[in-house]
């Protein structure tokens, strides 16, 4: 009986971390989309980004969370989208970041 329950313990324990692992990936990219987001309607509250640059952001990055759904439905996130994912956001961050630092305001 031990030895099932061990067996069965060490199976479990084993998937966990194999689950996170696979998961650690798309979770990143998630949490970078919600600060990006914050930051969007940040800066469209505080009168930092325009309603139109707010509007074309947020477009931005509907696009790309589409796109990281599309991508997900079709199984795990492979390493060359990832690495995609990231420079999107990267750029986008970039241009959130030039808008709401320009001279415009509302």
């Amino acid at each position: 009986m031990k030895k099932i329950l061990f067996a069965s313990l060490a199976v479990f324990l084993l998937c966990v971390p194999a689950q996170s692992v696979l998961a650690a990936p798309y979770d990143r990219i998630l949490d970078r989309i919600d600060d990006l987001q914050q930051r969007i309607i940040q800066g469209e509250k505080s009168g930092n980004l325009t309603p139109s640059e707010a509007v074309q952001m947020q477009r931005r990055l509907d696009n790309l969370r589409d796109d990281l759904e599309v991508t997900k439905r079709m199984g795990p996130l492979p390493p060359h989208e990832i690495k995609d994912l990231h420079r999107r956001l990267d750029i986008l961050e970039r241009e959130v970041y030039r808008q709401k630092h320009d001279l415009q305001r509302r």
